[in-house]
């Protein structure tokens, strides 16, 4: 996991690099600001004189080529203003003043870009320099990561495809900087922390492989297992590896334990052996966990009474028991912290043979999840959230408090917790007018925001009468894409082609530049729960005024969205409303404020409204206008 993360790392350094090392020359901006502040200053032509101090040569150099002309138009006016001809220039003043009109133009134009481009070299440089500290950090295992650098971890992880890997990354990560204190049961007091004596551990590589593998087949067959059977479905890495790292002496002990709670690795459940079916996960117990760390989860599962019965022993025999077989499926429950094999040159190989545990998460969050009238049951049948640091589960939480979505709703459907972009697929359900939908099926909020899922619903809903529901109230499978066909438009929508498919060339329409300069500082934590100020000032306060729809009463009728109008359809409704997320809003103000952001420009505010949202480039252009209109009664939509 460590060299999965450096590596991770490791990429965004040499990006920053080559945006560094691929800089354009930079362009003195004071000077360029310096002739906009000429021209404008002088706009009534009155005195020609100003022309003087313009360097032709200066502008051929920055301008483009298509203003050649005009610059030696320019220039002869000059020479005029030198000679006995100067008054002759009185008649000139329109042909002037278009050819100055065109350089200032020009200048703003080249000077925003300049900004732009400045702004965009100065984040790498002080990216590189942050990516190189986290780096450092994370190779010497000192993990003292600040709040900025985690926030930083965190916008990498959400560009991962898989999501899954995220998690895990971010658990492996969590538990370093967050040290979480360990469970320790009621019975113990035994004050050392096991997870320390794991991190000091270091665990070489086995000197003699073949003496190793027969100890390993004396020790199974003492407890009637057959190491075969364990191997017979690993692949050729994962049994190398197994004899060259597992330590023979840890084996027994889990062996030993499991014994003690009655478990055996021959054990069937529903008819199959768990040293066959779930040997990959055995696998991972045998080599990272150890006896102590073991007995004591099991004990605590026994203690909440996960068990089963139907258990059939090799003896054909149904017993009740601990249930093992759901237990075991995510072997991270019964692993600490950390557990690292060194090879015999003592350099870390952790591509395979470095792993994380969360025996103290699953612990901490079992016994939350009962607070919350989860049954241990319930619980362990979501993995993910025996692996999730507490500290995120409570982030999750919190966005779902803010969405308005109570503890009955998100706790029904316990999958809602397998992501990291909750707040991200709630903003997009809620622009599609689907909100009281996804509040009532949880699970959807796994969505990425960029899911074609989002693209055919809103295709069916805007411009087919297509009912995207089936008779349970659930997305159909052909919405979900599970059954494409080829003859009905809206299911062909995939990610490679997104866009086209709900009549949209592009994804932003406004100035892109400043959009993706932002994307590239904000990147906002998705388990970001904090809200913009709604002063009376604020640029919350204005868009509530203005873009809540309120009833007779004054009272907002959705306090969670901004409505700017409607766009006609071709289906049966005959319109679609323009829907904002009031939170998405809130949430990247926040992000935007703590960069000092600009909030009088429009395409600050643009960026802020269209985030992330499917919006044709006529819908952009209402909120624009609707967003100006404000603007222009002299509203100051500031801090």
């Amino acid at each position: 996991m460590k060299n999965y993360i450096l590596g991770l790392i490791q990429f965004k350094i040499k990006q920053a690099e080559r945006i560094i090392s691929n800089a354009e020359p930079t362009i003195n901006i004071e000077v360029l600001e310096g002739y906009i502040s000429l021209i404008e200053n002088n706009n009534t032509l009155e005195d020609l004189d100003f022309l003087k101090q313009f360097n032709l040569e200066e502008l051929k150099s920055i301008l483009p080529s298509e203003l050649e002309k005009d610059l030696a138009n320019l220039s002869f006016y000059i020479r005029i203003l030198n000679s006995s001809y100067k008054r002759e220039l009185i008649n000139q003043k329109d042909v002037i003043k278009d050819v100055l009109i065109k350089i200032h133009s020009n200048l703003k134009s080249i000077v925003e870009k300049a900004i732009v481009r400045s702004n965009m070299l100065e984040l790498a440089k002080a990216r590189y320099e942050q990516l190189k500290n986290i780096y450092n950090k994370i190779n010497t295992e000192t993990y003292d990561l600040t709040s900025m650098e985690m926030e930083i971890i965190y916008e990498y992880l959400k560009e991962l495809k898989d999501q899954n890997k995220a998690i895990d990354v971010l658990a492996f990560i969590g538990e370093k900087v967050l040290a979480r204190k360990e469970y320790e049961p009621e019975e113990e007091t035994q004050t050392n922390n096991i997870e320390e004596t794991v991190e000091e551990e270091e665990l070489t590589e086995n000197e003699d492989v073949e003496k190793i593998e027969e100890s390993l087949r004396r020790l199974f067959r003492n407890y009637g297992l057959e190491l075969d059977l364990l191997m017979k479905k690993l692949s050729d890495k994962e049994k190398t590896d197994f004899i060259k790292y597992v330590k023979v002496n840890r084996v027994e002990e889990i062996l030993e334990v499991l014994e003690s709670h009655n478990i055996s690795l021959n054990d069937k459940y529903n008819g199959k052996s768990l040293l066959l079916f779930k040997s990959k996960q055995i696998r991972t117990l045998l080599m990272y966990s150890n006896g102590r760390v073991l007995d004591r989860v099991l004990n605590f599962v026994k203690k909440e009474g996960i068990v089963k019965a139907g258990i059939v022993d090799q003896y054909g025999t149904v017993k009740e028991g601990i249930d093992f077989d759901l237990l075991i499926e995510v072997p991270a429950r019964f692993i600490e912290r950390k557990a690292r094999y060194k090879s015999k040159n003592d350099k870390a190989d952790l591509r395979t043979n470095d792993t994380f545990g969360a025996s103290s998460y699953f612990v901490e969050n079992l016994i939350f999840f009962k607070t919350l009238g989860v049954s241990p049951e319930r619980f362990c049948q979501v993995g993910t959230l025996s692996i999730l640091p507490p500290g995120k589960i409570e982030d999750t939480i919190n966005i779902f408090k803010l969405y308005g979505i109570t503890q009955e709703e998100y706790t029904k459907r316990l999958s809602c917790f397998n992501s990291i972009r909750q707040a991200e697929a709630l903003d997009m359900f809620i622009e599609l007018g689907l909100f009281d939908y996804v509040v009532k099926n949880m699970s959807n909020c796994q969505l990425l925001p960029d899911s074609p899922i989002f693209y055919r619903m809103l295709y069916c809903l805007k411009y087919t009468d297509y009912d995207i529901f089936n008779e349970a109230g659930e997305l159909k499978s052909s919405i979900r894409g599970k059954q494409i066909k080829s003859d009905n438009p809206p299911f062909d929508v995939t990610k490679t082609h997104l866009m086209g498919d709900v009549h949209q060339d592009k994804i932003f329409y406004g100035r892109k530049s400043l959009y993706d300069a932002y994307e590239q500082r904000v990147k906002p934590l998705l388990s970001d729960t904090s809200l913009a100020l709604t002063r009376e000032d604020s640029i919350i306060h204005k868009l509530d005024e203005e873009f809540l729809e309120r009833d007779d009463d004054g009272k907002p009728v959705e306090p969670g969205v901004y409505e700017f109008g409607k766009v006609l359809t071709p289906n049966s409704k005959g319109y679609w409303k323009i829907r904002i997320s009031r939170n998405k809003v809130l949430r990247l103000c926040n992000q935007l404020m703590n960069l000092g952001a600009d909030f009088n420009n429009i395409e600050v505010i643009m960026y802020i409204l269209t985030n992330r949202s499917i919006l044709t480039e006529k819908e952009y252009n209402i909120i624009k206008e609707a967003v100006e209109r404000v603007m222009k009664k002299g509203v100051r939509l500031k801090w």
